[in-house]
Formats: structure tokens, C-alpha cells, sequence
């Protein structure tokens, strides 16, 4: 009697999953009786403009798949995260919602073709709806839980405030010898604008510039210069190409580390003149007064490693934060001299003056 038991449980399994793989079907995604509802196995999101812009989406319809769930049909048929949904069984699907309405009549072992957006292309995925599986009591319907997708954002630019602190003694020692007051020892402000884009897998790339004039003027304390001025004006300019790795740290906040390679210069420019130029002073070869012009220039190759925060306000608008480390470096020793026409010339005995410091900046960031 035992036997005859197994034999009918044995011929009752072979029954049901028999006609299965005669069909070609993979019998663990169908249901052992039709009336059970078609399971796909995703977790669905409304398609947001973030997610057309990160995916460079050309359309303004679908629903995103945020994930697939393990052993699911989507995942046996090649549903990832990522793909837009555009079309079930020819039929346009304009959000999640329509889509909920449109496979309520789809049944376990039902065949679907989904039109899918990836990689910048549309491809059609052919698959059969499996029975409900067994879900945790912490979960609900697979296809109402939608877990939302770390954002990135697509980059923008902005007003560059950074708080510059470096070693200025060479400098001061030179300015305070032309009776000008020094640089201010606990730092200086430069400014500027920078800009990047999202390139992808959360790697920005862009470019910034930033400077800082410190400009004074003096009377010439020599009678046989009445009336003539000394103007010194000292400036640091920072400028290259930028590529960041931002990281999600919560809604609407980011981190990233990045770098930027580029150049940087210490400049110092001297004019003494008393204000009045005639054509006639001019020869074609020698200024013919005592009015002059120079600049001395340190040049540097730069590098800045950098970590930025950032926090989105406005669909267009964050606050950005960042903390980083300037280092140049001179191919040459020491100052040049360079003239009215453009020559310059070494400055003998001149300091190998640093470019190397901390900076801080926080400011107004328009974009994400």
C-alpha cells in the first residue's frame, strides 16, 4: 500500500512539471495552477528627472527597476537595475501605477514581452510570469517596494570662495622693504568659479580657477621724484582640471574625494610713475622718464587633493563644502624678472618662495 502511495505522488509531480519543460518553461516559475497572479520578481520606481538625466533617458514615460529580486523571473530572463520600462506587450506604460493596472489580468505561466531602455539602447526581453513567491512578513509586495536609488547628482558650478593659508615670509620681507604693509599672516581669500559634469559611475570631471590680488600704493619719499607713485600689487592665481568621485551619504547629500592637476603662480608687480605719459617720450626703444613697470613671477606645476560636501537645497541649488591641500611644483629655481616687452630674465639670489598650503571653502553650488 506504501508503494502504490509514492507511485501516485510521483506520477502526480511528473504530471505537473512534465508538460513544463515540453513547453520549455522553467517549472520553478510556474504557478501549479493558473489562477494564481503573474510575479515578476522587481522592484519598481517612478522615473524621476534625475533618473533621465543620470541615464540619459530621451523620453518622459516608464517606470525604473531599482532591483530584482534573487531566483525571480526577472532575474532568470535578464531584468537588471537600472532598466526603464517602457512598453508591456506593445503597450505603452506611462508610471508605475499604470503598470500595477496593466498586469493585474497577466497569470502565472503567462508570456510577456517588455520593450526595456539600457546602456543608451531599447531591447525587447521576452519572459513568463512565475507564481508569487514566498516573501518575509518584514516585506510587502515585491513590486510595491521600490528602494530608492543613491543619487549622485549631474554637476553644475559656482561662486569659489577658498580661505588660502601658506607660508608668505619671502614675500613680506620683499614688500615690507618697499615700506608696504605685509600679506596677512593667517591667510588670504581667493575667489573664483569652477564646474563639472557627470561623466558617469559617479565620476565628475570639470575644470576651476582661482585668484587673489593684494594691491597698495606709496608716495616715492625722494625729493628727486615729486609727485611720483609706487604701486605694488602682489597676486596668486590657481587654475586646472578637475575629476571628483562623489559617494551618496543621504538624500540630498553628497560627499566626494577628488583631485585637480593644473598650475599656480606667485606674481608681484612694481610700477613707479608719476601719472603722466607723452608720446614724444617714446623712441621706439628706451622710455625716456622715470615712469617703469615690472613683474616678478614664480611659476608652479599644481596639484590639490580635495574632499567636498555637498547639500541640495533646490532642484538647482546646493551648498557645497570642501577642505583640501595645494602643492606646486617649480621646474626652475627662483624668481624671473619679466619686462614691459615680455623677456624675462633669472633674479640672482632670489628665494625658492613655496606654493603650499591648506584651503577651506564653502559657498553657493547651482546645480546638484
Amino acid at each position: 500500500m506504501k508503494n502504490v502511495f509514492i507511485m501516485i505522488i510521483t506520477l502526480l509531480v511528473l504530471g505537473l512539471v512534465t508538460p513544463a519543460f515540453a513547453r520549455g518553461e522553467n517549472p520553478m516559475l510556474v504557478s501549479t495552477t493558473q489562477s494564481q497572479p503573474g510575479y515578476f520578481g522587481i522592484y519598481l520606481d517612478d522615473i524621476t528627472e534625475d533618473d533621465i538625466d543620470e541615464l540619459e533617458y530621451p523620453n518622459n514615460y516608464g517606470i525604473v527597476i531599482r532591483g530584482v529580486v534573487a531566483d525571480s523571473p526577472a532575474e532568470v530572463y535578464g531584468l537588471e537595475a537600472e532598466d526603464i520600462m517602457m512598453s508591456l506587450e506593445g503597450q505603452r506604460i506611462a508610471d508605475k501605477a499604470a503598470f500595477m493596472q496593466m498586469t493585474t489580468n497577466y497569470l502565472a505561466g503567462d508570456e510577456v514581452d517588455i520593450e526595456v531602455f539600457r546602456d543608451g539602447g531599447i531591447q525587447t526581453i521576452s519572459m513568463m510570469l512565475g507564481a508569487p513567491m514566498q516573501i518575509s512578513s518584514d516585506m510587502d509586495d515585491a513590486e510595491n517596494q521600490a528602494p530608492k536609488r543613491a543619487y549622485v547628482g549631474f554637476g553644475g558650478g559656482g561662486w569659489i570662495p577658498a580661505y588660502y593659508m601658506q607660508d608668505f615670509d619671502d614675500i613680506n620681507a620683499l614688500i615690507g622693504q618697499m615700506g608696504f604693509d605685509p600679506l596677512p599672516e593667517n591667510g588670504i581669500l581667493l575667489q573664483g568659479g569652477a564646474g563639472k559634469g557627470n561623466v558617469g559611475k559617479g565620476i565628475f570631471i570639470g575644470g576651476i580657477g582661482m585668484g587673489y590680488n593684494y594691491k597698495r600704493t606709496k608716495a616715492d619719499p625722494d625729493p628727486a621724484f615729486a609727485g611720483y607713485n609706487t604701486t605694488m600689487r602682489y597676486s596668486l592665481s590657481f587654475g586646472g582640471v578637475t575629476i571628483d568621485k562623489r559617494i551618496p551619504l543621504a538624500k540630498n547629500f553628497v560627499g566626494s574625494l577628488g583631485l585637480m592637476l593644473g598650475a599656480a603662480d606667485h606674481s608681484i608687480s612694481i610700477t613707479h610713475s608719476n601719472g603722466n605719459y607723452n608720446w614724444g617720450d617714446i623712441n621706439g626703444t628706451v622710455v625716456q622718464t622715470a615712469n617703469s613697470s615690472v613683474r616678478l613671477s614664480r611659476s608652479f606645476l599644481a596639484v590639490q587633493p580635495k574632499a567636498e560636501l555637498l547639500y541640495r537645497v533646490l532642484p538647482w541649488l546646493a551648498v557645497r563644502a570642501e577642505v583640501g591641500y595645494s602643492y606646486g611644483y617649480a621646474p626652475e629655481d627662483g624668481w624671473k624678472l619679466i619686462d614691459g616687452s615680455g623677456n624675462d630674465f633669472d633674479i640672482a639670489a632670489s628665494p625658492n618662495t613655496p606654493l603650499q598650503g591648506l584651503h577651506f571653502s564653502i559657498g553657493p553650488w547651482f546645480g546638484f
